[in-house]
């Protein structure tokens, strides 16, 4: 059995320039653990009653003599066993070789985070509030995860006092400006604003449970349950059985008895998390890396993918960035399989795991990976990404953000980083979070206290009964600004079906009510006009969702289709300046064809048409008001409507291709540096949300 409290830690005044030294002593004093917690200048404090200890204590020091006390300030056997055990990721056996040994503060820092790391937190938070305390410490992190710790044991008071100790030593960090940004929001963030009901898989078990995804209509999840092997290997960590893939059916509200997902796909180690594309037939997943004969022991982790043939999956084939120094895991594929995000701790990040992003080119290859930046990634952990298509919205888990808890999960989109809040999170590690759109139903992982184990799954699903209603409005203009009556506005899903139409009226707004979380289109029709046409959403948090509708006035002079003689066209030229084509624009967060941009467009058509084997490149770029995540997402949405508005029209369609770059190559110096804005004006942002058609072949 441990001690209750394992350790006691007292300073003496024993070299010759007056400095203290402090020496962790094997004990049974108890510590009035809320005067130390809420005294941030004060050493360890200790009840009356425990004095006659500290006394015994002293004089037994005095005895043994300096020399022996400055022993402390080396590892002992058992400290250097412990870090053995560390360093491997044995947590519990590091825990029984640290509490046998008089400390170094590294040693208590390793002593401490190994309690943490196997959920041993009111222990964990003992040791910090010690090295903390420690006057010759300069691990200004050691205030942070105390602060955490704190947090997760439900002390919010003292929470609050040791993050603006943080703040206050480091005042630029990450995780300071999240904190100071969002420390006011923590009360509201706690409460369950009874959107969502969480509820418990019945599947849960005593092992990990965890890192749900969708898969044909099932749920597929890692589990360090037992699979029936003859021999049951165990992972140091948390001495459970190495993950394995399993799948589940959907039951209602819950889930079925899960079976193994395939069985060919199984190693002697960790399997999973696991991410499907294209429709289930294309599959990344994470491995331990097994060929790893690196003399540091640790086997990182590895993505690999593998494609469905028929009703058997392919042999696996190794990421290329995977690489022995440092683990790749916990894939996020988009539905096309081209972009995928993942998690990793390789070298130049921004904390300890960040989250990064690559894309798949033409021929197959994954471009370089890209961090997804400080907006997102911090000094602490960024784990478990999962994006959603449908709302430009990336899903993660992080306990460097202000959370409520261990790790929190948060969305990523054109409104930053923001906390889902309770019921989704808790005061312990919340992470793993997936969510279908249509359904609005979805499944995240816990070890909240409430589980039946080390980790669990829940599912969780919106209320009705407080769903928001939601409103599109606007109105019908001409280019010039000028507001048209008797417009014929049709609204239509995402799918093209009818759903409403209305006639505007003089000077007057259209409005429709409209479900949330949806794609619509919306089109304006009237007598000597070309058609309007603009796509919306309503994917985030405001319930009236404004998109005015431009139309533009038939003239001879822009009939569609005109053909521009062009006698001279030189490769890697802008076919849009060679023709003197107005520039395409686009409004701020859309990706929509305007009605004036159709017309510039149909330039385009008409030259490549008159040209059957010129071959064009499209770059699409935004301003940089929003993420640089989103501005990549959104300037890849604008590039895939231009192109296939184009390859719709143009014989052998596959002559233009097109990228989005992003807020990258402004064209002035309207560009915003980490979360400040450019103060320019509307006009010169429209500049460089922008389209160039350069030639790539005549």
């Amino acid at each position: 059995m441990f001690p209750r409290y394992p350790f006691m830690f007292v300073c003496f005044m024993v070299s010759t320039d007056g400095s203290s030294s402090c020496f962790a002593f094997r004990s049974s004093p108890t510590f009035d653990t809320q005067e130390a917690t809420n005294n941030p200048n004060a050493m360890i404090i200790m009840k009356r009653s425990d004095m006659i200890s500290i006394i015994f204590i002293t004089l037994f020091v005095v005895m043994i003599g300096v020399s022996s006390m400055l022993h402390a300030q080396t590892k002992t056997k058992s400290e250097l066993k412990g870090d053995s055990f560390y360093f491997i990721y044995d947590f519990g056996k590091a825990i029984s070789a640290y509490e046998t040994t008089v400390l170094t503060e590294e040693g208590i820092r390793k002593y401490a985070i190994s309690l943490k790391k196997t959920g041993q937190y009111e222990k964990a938070e003992t040791e910090y509030a010690t090295l903390v305390n420690l006057t010759n410490s300069k691990a200004i992190d050691d205030y942070f995860e105390y602060a955490n710790l704190l947090k997760i044991n439900g002390k919010y008071d003292a929470y609050f006092t040791w993050m603006d100790n943080f703040v206050r030593l480091n005042p630029t960090d990450l995780r300071a400006l999240s904190y100071q940004k969002n420390k006011a929001k923590f009360n509201a963030l706690r409460q369950n604003n009874a959107t969502h009901e969480v509820i418990s898989m019945d599947i849960n078990t005593a092992a990990q449970d965890f890192g749900t995804v969708f898969y044909n209509g099932n749920i597929v999840f890692a589990s360090s349950r037992s699979t029936g092997r003859m021999i049951q290997r165990t992972d140091n960590w948390t001495g459970q059985s190495y993950l394995t893939v399993f799948e589940s059916k959907v039951d209602g509200d819950q889930l079925k008895k899960p079976r193994r997902f395939n069985r060919k796909l199984s190693s002697s180690q960790n399997d999973g998390p696991v991410s499907f594309a294209k429709k289930g037939t294309f599959m990344a997943f994470t491995q331990n890396n097994l060929k790893d004969k690196r003399s540091d022991k640790i086997v990182e982790l590895q993505l690999h993918f593998s494609s469905l043939d028929g009703k058997k999956w392919s042999k696996s084939t190794p990421f290329a960035y995977n690489n022995p120094a440092y683990s790749v895991g916990q894939p996020c594929l988009s539905e096309d399989g081209k972009t995928l995000y993942f998690t990793s701790d390789m070298p130049g990040g921004v904390g300890g795991t960040d989250l990064y992003t690559c894309f798949q080119q033409t021929d197959g290859s994954w471009s370089k990976p890209e961090n997804l930046g400080k907006e997102v990634n911090t000094e602490s952990d960024e784990m478990f990404p999962y994006f959603v298509e449908q709302s430009g919205i990336l899903y993660f888990a992080s306990d460097g953000h202000m959370g409520i808890g261990g790790f929190d999960i948060f969305s990523f989109g054109a409104n930053g980083v923001e906390n889902v809040g309770a019921p989704i999170n808790s005061n312990q590690d919340d992470f793993a979070f997936i969510l279908n759109p249509t359904t609005r139903k979805g499944y995240f992982s816990s070890n909240r206290t409430t589980g039946k184990g080390l980790d669990d799954v829940y599912g969780f699903q919106f209320k009705n009964e407080v769903k928001q209603e939601f409103r599109i409005e606007g109105v019908a203009k001409s280019t010039d600004n000028l507001i048209l009556d008797d417009v014929v506005i049709t609204l239509m899903d995402e799918k093209g079906s009818i759903l409403q139409k209305t006639t505007t009226r003089s000077n007057q707004k259209y409005s429709f009510k409209v479900p949330m979380d949806q794609k619509f289109t919306l089109i304006g029709n009237k007598q000597d006009y070309k058609e309007g046409k603009s796509t919306t959403q309503t994917f985030g948090q405001d319930s009236v969702v404004v998109c005015d509708l431009v139309l533009t006035q038939e003239t001879k002079k822009d009939v569609a289709g005109e053909v521009i003689d062009v006698e001279v066209i030189d490769v890697k030229a802008d076919l849009a300046k060679v023709i003197a084509m107005k520039p395409i624009y686009f409004d701020f967060d859309l990706y929509s064809i305007s009605a004036t941009a159709a017309i510039e467009l149909d330039k385009i058509v008409a030259i490549l048409n008159k040209y059957p084997t010129m071959e064009i490149e499209l770059k699409s770029y935004t301003d940089c008001r929003g993420s640089e995540l989103y501005n990549q997402y959104l300037s890849e949405q604008r590039a895939s409507e231009t192109v296939g508005y184009i390859r719709s029209r143009i014989t052998n369609p596959n002559r233009i291709t097109g990228k989005g770059f992003g807020e990258t190559n402004s064209l002035n110096d309207c560009v915003c540096v980490d979360n400040v804005l450019s103060d320019c004006p509307k006009s010169e942002h429209q500049q460089n949300r922008r389209t160039e058609f350069i030639v790539v072949k005549k």
